[in-house]
């Protein structure tokens, strides 16, 4: 690659795109190529960082050792960078980088880096904010992120926002320590008891308040994946949600900032998909959001425009005779066996709250809203069966349980009183179980379904395919978040499932993101397989008739 193929390159990557023609061709003469074969390594986790690199072709997969065991952090491909985090914290490297297939880079040396961010302080500033959003993402270790999903940026709300939203309990803290000071002196007077009661009220509610909103501010994040945008908002005590698109279904990004928000470097970016938005208000660095969301939405599409075309020469290359085929067996292959299950499994699935079979995942509402149905009955058998124990220890002892004899027969009486409960009671248990049991939420590899059957009552059934879904939304409150259930919010279109109640809603979330994005691949190679199928074979005709024409002697005919 000679200086003007790297300036070029330079151009491509969102670091170095608001530099002139003249910056970039300078910068181009600083960086050297390196070429890395297959596994080998570009780095090792605890070596001495400094150098910056960009890969210019191919892939680096990046890991880290943690407790005795190698994590997968994620692939790099094309136009990103690494190296620049070791180097911001002047500290080693904290992953082992490792080429998968040949790749190239280029790459400056510490003494070269140093040169680039002096004489571009606004590089400086994008790489800083960079090395910072992945040091929060390794801090939260979000457990809700995919296989090979990396964390590219992170940002929170303008620290003016956090200042905005202290303005009032600051203000109740001070008078009420204020008030609480005033009234030291003359304690023993009533009227200043009372003062001193609603000093310390005053001061202690803001104290807590103080405390809540900073804590809120800080748990609020804008976050941009290899495969998704994604608003992640938690209110401590009372709600949590994400909000996230996937990167594909993004129509545009747009900033709105007001005077006050421009003053401080801040601003709203909108997320456009096809029938809903993400806004992410007040954020710190927007313009930086919005590049990273630019730059990744692009990625993502000229990914998929350079493995069609691989896949396009490669069965072109095949079907033209040009590559040796590999013959098959014939044998064409068998569809995978259908689970069978055993009455006792069976019933385990019955009573689960998330069970896969046969590819498909169902879920069903926590147990808690199951028991906040039917607690009544076993409210009111808990205390004949509590009698019923006691009577049965203090028979024959002469003793009395609450006070009370323990005759035979008043005995036989409770226990033909508790069996009566439990006979009268059980086809209510069984509706209610039954109900329970049968509102289900699936997803398969193609579709989702939101199934509720009432037992001897309507059968209502909704589904959706996957690769129709615009966004997701986690929803929880305070109780819902301490016994970890929620809801989770699918947008298809117009319509919305409501996954209700379901457990781990975050997992759910998840589960239901990979199954998206692996059906959307699937989509595009099915599509784009039989484009290059008609395409192939009009190339085949027009090569079988140039050769028909070449036997007989003829020259070929063009219109």
């Amino acid at each position: 690659m000679n200086n003007h193929q790297t300036a070029e390159f330079l151009q491509s990557v969102r670091f170095f795109q608001d530099l002139d023609d003249g910056q970039r061709h300078a910068l181009a003469q600083k960086f050297k190529p390196i070429s890395l074969l297959d596994g080998e390594e570009l780095f090792r986790e605890g070596n001495p960082g400094g150098d910056f690199y960009i890969i210019t072709s191919g892939m680096i997969h990046l890991a880290r050792w943690e407790d005795d065991n190698q994590t997968s952090i994620g692939t790099l491909g094309t136009g990103e960078f690494l190296g620049h985090e070791a180097y911001v914290r002047d500290s080693n490297h904290t992953e082992t980088a490792v080429s998968v297939g040949q790749s190239t880079l280029l790459t400056l040396d510490i003494d070269q880096f140093d040169w680039m961010l002096e004489q571009h302080p606004e590089i400086e500033d994008d790489i800083k904010f960079l090395a910072r959003s992945y040091q929060i993402g390794r801090q939260q270790a979000f457990k809700w992120l995919g296989a090979d999903e990396i964390i590219h940026f992170i940002a929170k709300k303008h620290i003016y926002k956090l200042f905005y939203a202290l303005v009032v309990p600051i203000l109740m803290a001070v008078f009420g320590a204020a008030a609480l000071i005033a009234s030291i002196p003359n304690i023993a007077a009533f009227n200043y008891k009372v003062l001193a009661f609603i000093g310390t009220f005053s001061t202690v509610v803001g104290v807590l308040w103080t405390l809540w909103k900073w804590i809120d501010w800080g748990n609020d994040f804008y976050i941009v994946t290899n495969q998704r945008v994604i608003w992640l908002e938690k209110i401590i005590l009372m709600y949590e949600s994400r909000n996230e698109t996937p990167l594909d279904a993004i129509l545009s990004v747009n900033i709105n900032t007001s005077y006050w928000q421009r003053l401080f470097r801040s601003g709203d970016v909108v997320v456009n998909t096809f029938t809903s938005k993400i806004i992410m208000r007040g954020v710190d660095h927007p313009e930086q959001l919005n590049k990273t969301i630019q730059d990744y939405w692009q990625r993502s599409q000229n990914h998929a425009e350079i493995e069609e075309q691989d896949a396009r020469i490669r069965i072109l290359r095949d079907r033209l005779g040009f590559d040796e085929k590999v013959e098959s067996t014939g044998i064409p292959a068998l569809p995978p066996e259908k689970e069978e299950l055993s009455l006792f499994e069976r019933l385990i699935n019955r009573l689960s709250v998330r069970f896969e079979m046969d590819g498909t995942v169902t879920y069903r509402k926590h147990w808690y809203l199951l028991l906040r149905r039917i607690w009544i009955i076993p409210a009111l058998m808990t205390p004949v069966g509590i009698l019923i124990i006691g009577r049965l220890i203090t028979f024959g002892s002469g003793t009395s349980f609450f006070g009370l004899a323990a005759p035979m027969d008043d005995l036989g009486y409770m226990i033909i009183a508790l069996a009566a409960i439990i006979v009268a009671s059980s086809p209510w248990w069984i509706y209610h179980i039954a109900d329970w049991s049968n509102d289900v939420y699936q997803v398969d590899h193609k579709s989702i379904f939101d199934i509720d059957r009432k037992p001897l009552g309507k059968d209502i059934s909704k589904s959706a395919p996957l690769e129709k879904i615009l966004n997701m939304n986690v929803e929880q409150t305070f109780l819902q978040r301490i016994l970890n259930f929620g809801t989770v919010l699918i947008n298809i279109g117009e319509a919305t499932f409501s996954f209700e109640g379901v457990h781990n809603p975050s997992m759910v979330q998840g589960e239901i993101f990979s199954r998206y994005y692996a059906r959307k691949e699937t989509l595009k190679r099915e599509a784009a397989e039989g484009e290059r199928k008609r395409m192939v074979n009009w190339i085949s005709t027009y090569h079988d008739q140039i050769d028909g024409q070449k036997e007989v002697g003829d020259e070929p005919e063009f219109y």
